[in-house]
């Protein structure tokens, strides 16, 4: 049965697995939109996909622009194809099981559906997964400066990510006329969107690039490297005030009796700096 929503919740935060990441995504920028913003709509407690009959004005609102209710149709049946290329699963699956346009005297609907097969890429991970932020991407004009943003922000925890043009080629599924040419590749893909996300606004890094040619005349490898801006200490001494969700005070407690439970270290036991500590990076405070 599907779940009614006129009003999307304001969560923006998206969390996928690297390999869904790393993906070859063959699908317009329309499509990817609706897919990530579909992904904010998953809560941390979830072990299935819900069956959903959206609004169409709600996902308007909520990737603040229109969509033209012509192409919904065509947007469909991207979602529902064989266009997204897993290495690890073999071959090309949907993206949704299901998404089809209703049309109802109190609007347009979507009834849609995250492909069941995906959920092994984006419910109940505990690693091997990248954070995204729906309006950093959403703030990216171009597929590819999208694709690269969720790259770049899957090795951010790096000082450093040097990656083969070839497999960075491979990763945003460029046409073969771009792969033959590195100076349209940079020209067209590359610096229009490393331009782009070095203009977003609350990132948490900033981004430059070298070029590796590897002792020939022709570009082998990109080095991108990070600079990581200092994030505001999260730990107070109101911290406990600060908890007002009942969800987040029940999660705290129960990782303090976890690691009561589970000791690593005898001055890791009890102390709640560290449970605190611990908390804001397992529970995501």
């Amino acid at each position: 049965m599907s779940e009614i929503i006129e009003e999307l919740s304001n969560r923006k935060i998206i969390k996928i697995s690297n390999k869904l990441c790393q993906a070859q995504y063959r699908i317009k920028e329309s499509s990817l939109n609706i897919f990530l913003m579909l992904l904010t709509e998953i809560a941390m407690e979830d072990t299935y996909f819900r069956n959903f009959d959206i609004a169409v004005s709600a996902i308007e609102k909520k990737l603040g622009k229109q969509i033209n209710r012509a192409s919904i149709d065509s947007l469909c049946k991207e979602l529902t194809g064989a266009n997204i290329y897993l290495p690890d699963y073999g071959e090309s699956i949907a993206l949704c099981s299901q998404c089809e346009k209703i049309q109802e005297d109190g609007g347009t609907f979507l009834q849609i559906k995250i492909n069941p097969e995906l959920k092994i890429y984006l419910l109940d991970l505990q690693f091997g997964f990248t954070q995204l932020n729906l309006d950093h991407i959403l703030a990216l004009n171009g597929f590819y400066a999208k694709r690269i943003y969720m790259l770049l922000k899957q090795f951010s925890g790096l000082s450093t990510w040097k990656v083969k043009l070839e497999t960075l080629y491979s990763y945003l599924a460029v046409p073969q006329s771009y792969q033959n040419r590195y100076d349209n590749f940079k020209s067209r893909v590359l610096t229009p969107a490393i331009e782009q996300i070095k203009k977003l606004s609350d990132k948490e890094f900033d981004i430059a690039y070298t070029e590796d040619k590897r002792g020939s005349r022709k570009v082998k490898m990109l080095v991108f490297k990070y600079t990581k801006f200092a994030k505001p200490k999260k730990i107070t001494p109101g911290f406990t005030k600060k908890l007002k969700s009942e969800k987040k005070k029940r999660a705290f407690e129960e990782l303090k009796e976890w690691v009561r439970q589970n000791p690593i270290d005898e001055e890791y036991l009890f102390p709640d700096e560290h449970c605190i500590a611990m908390g804001q990076k397992l529970v995501g405070f």
